[in-house]
């Protein structure tokens, strides 16, 4: 997490606990003298009380980045940020022993996410995708990876994880395979409820931890379309020269010339984005070739897609 942070706010996007932290330093550094004092205390009180080595560590950093002292403030923020291989002797001079562990992780994340809102911001989002990976693990690894997120469920539920909200992704796998799967751990599972009871079209509840996410729509497929083009252009700055709607359909006859018995309801939305992407950078880097710029036509005939292409001057047909 704290090797992933990004902060989207007026067009800038910042990537780690250093250049975030700026911008809580700039605002002290324009304190009165007393103001900064009382302000930097009221932060390390308060961090105490989730990890004493945390708050500590955050004393040097926050009087190495006022000395702008670089080496020594870059050294404390690899080991808050989880660096395991910080030299001892560098690590006695900022007072703290041992490293980020799965004893005190959840200390340090608490200590980050109260962080973050002495910094003025709203809190933190964690992603974590393709949590089905899990299922790849020794048992005793995919267990306690199990443990972790029951914990995190329960954590957030009493109160104890404040300012944070956590989006897992994963495919039904996880939530169906009964090895495997979140079947395998009665306490999750208790937690996460029966699968089989989210795939309602009619009542949607979204307080429920488990949100089962419909297949891509022709709209669906459009609007991916509309955004990756508009990103392609300003990119290189080229116009494809036809609609939305054919470069979609160019997308899906790639897609489905390597998987032929392709339908629109077992569209892969990565597969889909590749192919996409694959169209575009081949109309862009292949002018010469008229077909590549023609309307192409599809049809659904009880599953079974087919197309038809009109180029600038012959018809086409696949």
């Amino acid at each position: 997490i704290m090797h992933n942070l990004s902060l989207l706010d007026k067009g800038e996007t910042e990537t780690s606990f250093e250049d975030i932290f700026d911008r809580w330093i700039n605002k002290v550094r324009s304190m009165p003298s007393e103001n900064a004092s009382s302000e930097i205390n009221k932060i390390l009180e308060t961090l105490e009380k989730y990890n004493a080595s945390f708050a500590r560590a955050l004393t040097y950093y926050i009087r190495a980045r006022i000395n702008d002292d670089k080496e020594f403030s870059g050294a404390i923020a690899s080991w808050i940020s989880g660096e395991k291989n910080i030299p001892s002797q560098l690590k006695t001079k900022f007072e703290v022993i041992g490293s980020v562990d799965k004893v005190n992780t959840m200390d340090f994340l608490k200590a980050f996410i109260k962080l973050t809102k002495f910094m003025g911001l709203e809190g933190l989002v964690i992603l974590i995708d393709e949590l089905e990976l899990i299922m790849n693990e020794r048992a005793d690894i995919r267990l306690k990876a199990y443990e972790n997120i029951r914990y995190i469920i329960d954590e957030c539920a009493i109160g104890e994880l404040r300012n944070v909200m956590f989006v897992f992704a994963a495919t039904d796998e996880l939530l169906t395979n009964p090895e495997k799967g979140t079947f395998s751990y009665e306490a999750l599972y208790q937690r996460l409820g029966d699968p089989a009871d989210k795939k309602s079209k009619v009542v949607k509840d979204l307080r429920q931890p488990v949100i089962s996410l419909p297949k891509l729509s022709e709209d669906d497929m459009l609007e991916i379309t509309k955004k990756i083009l508009e990103m392609h252009k300003e990119v290189y700055n080229t116009d494809p020269g036809i609609s939305l709607e054919s470069i979609t359909n160019w997308a899906l006859y790639m897609y489905k010339d390597v998987e032929p018995s392709l339908s629109l309801k077992d569209v892969n939305l990565r597969k889909f984005i590749i192919k996409v992407l694959e169209i575009l950078d081949a109309i862009e880097q292949n002018s010469n070739i008229s077909l590549l710029r023609s309307e192409l036509k599809r049809t659904d005939n009880n599953g079974e897609l087919s197309f038809k292409a009109v180029p600038f001057k012959d018809e086409y047909t696949s």
